[in-house]
């Protein structure tokens, strides 16, 4: 902000701080503050500041000041340069030593460059000449302006002892003063302001929560019934699967708490899923959630453990077609001793626990064909390990690889 922009905005803050004081009887600020406002303000107009001002105006004065050794100085070298009547100036000697040189120089080549630098030297010092006798005849020291000058100058160290030692300081000084008074003028105005703006957003937000409450509610009804069947599936047809929809202040979520609600056996009342599902149930509560969800692509890694608790024959292949179906959109590893489900998968890793010099290390191997036909071989009938079961595991590989 510079300097009329500055005596404005302190001209507007005066002006409101009257029309409160004498028309509304109403005023914000005390009458010293108001009084020590335009103390500033006139100080200010008068002064006019202007930044750079002080060292041009001092630069000047110092001219003037010396003026008479600066007139001297110039004199004597214009008279060096230029000579006068009986001595010959630097010009027409180096311009003397500059012919001789080239004289010289046409039985002497190598003298050439030399002659040359004299020359140019020569041109050089004539342009000097030129611009000091320049100088002398244009100079004015106007000595009148002096007392002027000091006043001026007297009046911006006044004022740097009060508001900063240069006039950026001063100025920002100023704006920082019209910042202080802006705020306790219109405190009250930016208040009632804000509450607005608040109150206009926070309607805002209510109606969109509203919204997505609603979009909730429509959506809960279905995402339960497509749940409830794909739990039948899973062998869960007992279960009781629902989505609960409470009313909660606003938050960043809207204005709901949504949980699924579970009940496990006949005539249990639902509570949340967390606090009565197995782990095994748990598994397959959510393989069934993520079958439904497995288009939106909302998890890019799904991780089962124990999802074939209690369950096998024509269940446990239907868990795995649906981990398989998961599969298509998202990262699936699953922990199963069912030969059923192990066969389904793309890939198997075989995790073992030794131990080494008295510590225990976990090692983690992927299998090629051979030997995930013969891991599914032990799944199926234990350590021993026959034809038969090596023929019905690999039959189990290849039924299920040409069904992906």
């Amino acid at each position: 902000m510079d300097v009329r922009e500055e005596i404005l905005t302190l001209r507007r803050q005066l002006e409101h701080a009257n029309f409160l004081y004498y028309v509304k009887d109403a005023p914000e600020i005390s009458d010293f503050e108001y009084d020590a406002l335009m103390r500033r303000l006139e100080e200010l107009e008068a002064a006019q500041l202007r930044v750079g001002e002080q060292a041009e105006l001092t630069e000047k004065r110092d001219e003037i000041r010396n003026s008479e050794r600066i007139l001297r100085g110039v004199s004597e070298a214009a008279a060096l340069l230029q000579g006068d009547e009986d001595t010959d100036g630097a010009v027409t000697a180096v311009t003397v030593a500059a012919d001789a040189l080239e004289q010289a120089a046409r039985f002497a080549p190598s003298l050439s460059d030399l002659a040359q630098r004299v020359r140019d030297a020569e041109y050089a010092l004539s342009d000097a000449a030129a611009d000091v006798s320049d100088y002398l005849d244009n100079a004015q020291f106007d000595l009148s302006a002096l007392d002027e000058m000091e006043s001026r100058l007297e009046v911006i160290y006044r004022l740097s002892l009060k508001y900063g030692e240069t006039e950026a300081e001063m100025l920002d000084f100023l704006e920082k003063a019209h910042n202080e008074l802006s705020d306790i003028e219109f405190s009250d105005e930016k208040r009632a302001l804000l509450e607005a703006q608040y109150e206009e957003k926070k309607r805002e937000a209510v109606a969109l929560a509203k919204q997505l409450s609603s979009k909730r509610r429509a959506a809960c009804e279905n995402f339960s019934r497509r749940v409830k069947a794909e739990l039948a599936e899973l062998n869960m047809p007992g279960v009781s699967f629902s989505v609960e929809q409470v009313r909660t202040p606003l938050t960043n979520f809207g204005c709901d708490r949504i949980q699924f609600l579970v009940s496990a056996n006949a005539g249990e009342e639902p509570k949340p899923m967390s606090k009565i599902a197995s782990g095994g149930e748990l598994s397959r509560i959510m393989l069934a959630i993520n079958t439904v969800l497995s288009d939106t692509g909302m998890t890019e890694t799904q991780i089962f453990d124990e999802i074939d608790t209690g369950i096998s024959g024509e269940a446990a292949n239907k868990v795995g077609l649906k981990l398989r179906g998961v599969s298509k959109n998202a990262q699936v590893i699953c922990v199963t001793h069912l030969a059923q489900i192990a066969a389904m998968a793309d890939n198997h890793l075989y995790i073992v626990k030794r131990e080494e010099k008295g510590k225990t290390f976990t090692d983690v191997c992927a299998l090629d064909h051979a030997a995930r036909v013969r891991e599914i071989a032990r799944i199926i009938g234990g350590d021993d390990i026959t034809p038969l079961k090596l023929k019905m595991a690999e039959e189990m590989l290849q039924r299920n690889e040409g069904e992906a």
